[in-house]
């Protein structure tokens, strides 16, 4: 079991019941029919009346609030009184269903009736089930199919819906208005109790039931509401790295059961990725996510003679010799639970020391019931639930490690108190100065630790040569203003141990003279495994989106009892990030290559101007090294560098030439001493447009992404703004707050030109003398495209960017920044344009022509025999981005006509995303020669062949 590192000091839930009726079969005769004399089997004709009440939400990244309402068919059942299938049983489509509902629609249903269902008379019981056809919960089988198999009413019961992901990751979004629903018919007040559900006696006369079905979804909404701003907190950062959910159901019966479908099998359950994705609102101090989860009802236990007697004994484990066994003493196994992982700065504990206390946590929540009900570990159907988390210190760490008291068992983490500075890096080669007195040298007591192992100052030489810590050495500086060279490939250089003796040997005080000193921190960045790592081929795949690598100078530690916490006062405290991609660390291209990023621009701003060379539209390094060997500054450090001068913010030296192809330099280092940049030392570079769009579309793997629109809500960007341009070294720029607009650098009314860069680098793709001037030696996308099939795969992306499959139908209405705004594993590009459809107007005249929000991409189709019709939608921008970057003719055709994608932009809904000459752009509600080029999700074979879905 992984380690708990939890910071939780208070929680509450809050419940509602929010989503208790959907689908009303409404009464309008008086008497209340429950005679058992009626005359069984007479013909009649009967109707039912439709409602659906208004349901308040908060704002979430799921479904918007109509669409968690959206009907977009409907399969009535009824039942004779021996349990057999009767007459009147019938599958509405969409069509059915919207010329039914003459009193409202299916944006927001409010009223309607259905008409005519032509059945018998006698002792009935009736049920129906909603977005049975196209929804995200038919991983076993088609549910509409299933349903049209049902004879019987115990077969009914039996029928599950299973999530289409449940080989892979858990599935808890939902990007399709199509939430499955279901329910029984239920008589009016009659007076009767203990009615079998669904039961009802049909007149032998025509007319409208007395009564009412009522639909409950499959699915629970669950959202988490983590705040740290308030009067008693001592949080001064908070980031929320991670969150996963455990234990997640994959199916559930249609209708709703005593019993879950889910057993003791850990074949039912799943876990999600590691999302980073949340809701951010500086101003408050808080932030939020969501998701949506099959219902999962599980039970305390007794552990011991006793049940559980306080909330915070909800995460107590099981311990063998003081260590976590991962089962919990009061839960019934596989009950779900969220896991949350976040870096924190704090106000010191310690009101003496000047400094900050950093937090590395990880705390886990299991869902059900809060403070009030700390027993209830249920996550039903058809309700929306609140979890209220907020943090002030991390006191119970601190309690814990200190007083052997594990007063809350969920609330456990690694802290340190740094007395001075805590210096946090990027993962490229750094550089700053540090100053020790020969005091501090005799007492130099240090910790590093990365993800691959951890040494301490009191390490024995064999501790030593296996220990991970050469990647952080010192050279002595002149004076506190001065960065040392780096020496020819480091020779020289003292690494942590041999400090102490090297100040030892300088002349000078104990206590009053500082002695200055460079630290020259590798990049995060192996090229053979550490000392006893067992790794194999590619070595990326082990350090990329990793935890940091952190040094601790004068410091002591206190642990646990359990091992799982930690609380240390320091001095200094160094830290650096891991280098961070969107590739996955699971499948791989043939040279097993991957695109890496930096996580900050340090370096300012760039000039607005470009240099005179030939630009390629992928491969930034050529771009970069071309203008270092072509450029008019030339080829040496010195050109571009003052390698002496520190540039303080930035960790690094200063840079003379404020030219944004210059930039990238100042990430690197002059390895070999020769005062020429060679091409094998420009490691971090400028990227060109295919690869800083490739960051965009790998967003969600990437802790600190191009734009954090989480952090920036509605109402606060524009498209003009500067700051959230990034220049491109093929001298475009990319417009980071609408994802991945393209344009001119200076384009005319655009803000200007842009304002920041990230500098990448290549992982496993050397470059050097022999191939650094081959435009075609670069990193390939993260996508491939079979021209025989029209299919893009998504053969090397990783899975947070991967969303739900859609059977058929289009994605709901959703922002670029939102979960829906995801490719599947693969989809398939349709032939052709959808030429029969095509006009000359805006957006929604091609996007979203009826009620259901649906395109005209549902009238595509391309088999002879139709049966693909209803199955193609209008891609997402994410997509269309993919198709824009293999081929401009998948986005604008031959005959003038341009393309769209169904998405619109977070902070203008009016305005959407599609192609307009020569680039991806925001449109802002003009008029065009519109052809849709349509998508559908599909699965492949090993041999790329489509597999197709009966």
């Amino acid at each position: 079991m992984r380690k708990q590192y939890n910071i939780l000091t208070h929680i509450r839930q809050a419940f509602g019941l929010v989503l208790i009726s959907i689908l009303f079969f409404a009464c309008q005769e008086d008497e209340i029919i429950k005679n058992t004399d009626v005359k069984e089997g007479i013909p009649v004709k009967v109707s039912f009346n439709i409602s659906v009440p208004e349901m308040k939400t908060i704002a979430t990244r799921g479904l918007r609030d109509e669409e968690e309402y959206q009907i977009n068919d409907l399969y009535l059942l009824i039942f004779d009184a021996r349990g057999n299938i009767k007459e009147g049983t019938h599958f509405y489509s969409s069509e059915e269903l919207t010329n039914s509902n003459s009193n409202g629609n299916q944006n927001n249903p409010t009223s309607g009736t259905i008409t005519n269902i032509e059945t018998t008379s006698g002792v009935s019981y009736i049920f129906a089930a909603a977005n049975t056809n196209s929804n995200q919960l038919n991983g076993e089988g088609n549910i509409k199919r299933k349903l049209d198999k049902v004879t019987t009413l115990e077969e009914f019961r039996k029928i599950t819906a299973t999530l289409n992901s449940k080989t892979n990751a858990a599935q808890v979004d939902r990007t399709q208005a199509a939430l499955v629903m279901c329910g029984a018919f239920v008589p009016n007040a009659s007076g009767e109790t203990n009615v079998t559900e669904g039961k009802c006696t049909i007149p032998d006369k025509d007319g409208t039931l007395n009564g009412k079905i009522l639909l409950e979804r499959l699915d629970s909404h669950i959202t988490f509401n983590i705040s740290w701003g308030g009067p008693d907190s001592k949080v001064t950062s908070f980031e929320l790295t991670s969150w996963k959910v455990y234990n997640v159901p994959i199916k559930s019966y249609l209708l709703a059961n005593e019993q879950d479908a889910v057993t003791d099998n850990k074949n039912h359950y799943a876990t999600t990725i590691a999302e980073q994705k949340v809701t951010m609102d500086e101003t408050e101090k808080s932030c939020s996510f969501d998701f949506y989860m099959l219902e999962n009802r599980k039970k305390e236990r007794m552990y011991e003679g006793r049940y559980l007697k306080s909330y915070a004994e909800r995460e107590e484990e099981v311990k063998e010799n003081n260590l976590n066994t991962g089962e919990y003493k009061y839960i019934e196994p596989y009950a779900t639970y969220v896991e949350i992982k976040a870096n924190m700065e704090l106000v010191s504990s310690n009101e003496e020391l000047t400094g900050k206390k950093v937090a590395n946590v990880t705390y886990t929540i299991h869902l059900g019931g809060g403070a009030s009900a700390p027993n209830n570990f249920k996550s039903e159907r058809n309700k929306k639930y609140t979890y209220n988390v907020e943090i002030n210190d991390t006191e119970d760490i601190r309690v814990e490690v200190q007083d052997d008291d594990e007063r809350r068992p969920g609330v456990e983490g690694d802290v340190v108190d740094a007395k001075t500075k805590v210096y946090t890096l990027d993962a490229h080669y750094n550089c700053f100065i540090i100053g020790f007195t020969k005091t501090e040298a005799k007492e130099l007591s240090f910790m590093v630790k990365t993800p691959f192992g951890t040494i301490d100052n009191q390490a024995n030489n064999t501790q030593r040569a296996n220990g991970d810590y050469k990647w952080i050495r010192f050279a002595r500086s002149k004076d506190a203003n001065t960065l040392a060279e780096y020496p020819a490939y480091g020779e020289g250089l003292i690494d942590l141990f041999g400090l102490p003796s090297d100040i030892a040997e300088q002349s000078g005080s104990d206590d009053s003279q500082i002695f200055y000193y460079t630290v020259f921190v590798d990049e995060y960045y192996y090229d053979t495994p550490p000392a006893g790592a067992n790794w194999t081929p590619p070595y990326w795949k082990y350090f990329v989106n990793k935890e940091n690598r952190e040094v601790i100078l004068l410091f002591t530690p206190q642990y646990s009892k359990d091992q799982e916490s930690s609380y240390a006062d320091a001095q200094y405290m160094i830290t650096q990030r891991s280098i961070q991609t969107y590739y996955s660390s699971i499948n791989f291209n043939d040279e097993q290559t991957a695109l890496g990023m930096e996580h900050v621009n340090e370096t300012g701003a760039p000039k607005d101007i470009a240099p005179s060379i030939k630009f390629d539209l992928s491969n930034g390094f050529y771009n970069t090294y071309q203008y270092i060997i072509k450029g008019d500054a030339g080829k040496t450090w010195n050109a571009h560098a003052k390698m002496t001068q520190p540039n303080v913010d930035g960790y690094t030296f200063t840079l003379s030439r404020k030219h944004g192809w210059s930039a990238c330099l100042s990430r690197n280092r002059d390895e070999n001493h020769n005062g020429i940049i060679d091409p094998e030392e420009l490691k971090w570079y400028l990227p060109a447009r295919d690869q800083l769009m490739g960051m965009y579309l790998g967003a969600e793997s990437l802790v600190t992404p191009l734009f954090d629109a989480d952090a920036h809500p509605k109402g606060t960007v524009t498209s003009a703004q500067g700051k959230y341009h990034y220049l491109l070294s093929n001298d475009q720029k990319l417009w980071a707050n609408e994802g991945a607009s393209i344009g001119a650098r200076n384009a005319t009314g655009s803000g200007g030109s842009p304002k920041q860069l990230r500098c990448v680098r290549n992982l496993n793709l050397d470059m050097d003398a022999s191939n650094a001037t081959d435009k075609n030696r670069k990193v390939n996308n993260a996508f491939k495209y079979d021209e025989a099939t029209h299919v893009f795969t998504m053969a090397q992306l990783d899975e947070k960017n991967i969303r739900g499959k859609l059977d058929s139908g289009e994605l709901g209405l959703h922002d670029n920044f939102s979960n829906t705004n995801k490719p599947y594993y693969s989809f398939q590009v349709a032939a052709d344009f959808h030429t029969a459809a095509q006009g000359e107007g805006k957006w929604a005249k091609f996007v979203n022509i009826d009620k259901l929000h649906r395109s005209k991409c549902s009238s595509y189709y391309e088999k002879e025999d139709q049966s693909d019709k209803g199955k193609w939608r209008t891609p997402n921008q994410r997509e269309f981005m993919i198709m824009y970057t293999q081929s401009q003719d998948f986005v604008y055709s031959k005959s003038g006509y341009r393309a769209y994608s169904r998405t619109e932009w977070k902070y203008d809904s009016k305005r959407h995303f599609g192609f307009n000459t020569g680039i991806l752009f925001l449109d802002n509600g003009q008029t065009f020669n519109v052809s849709l080029r349509c998508v559908r999700d599909v699965d492949v074979d090993a041999d790329g062949n489509i597999i197709e879905n009966n």
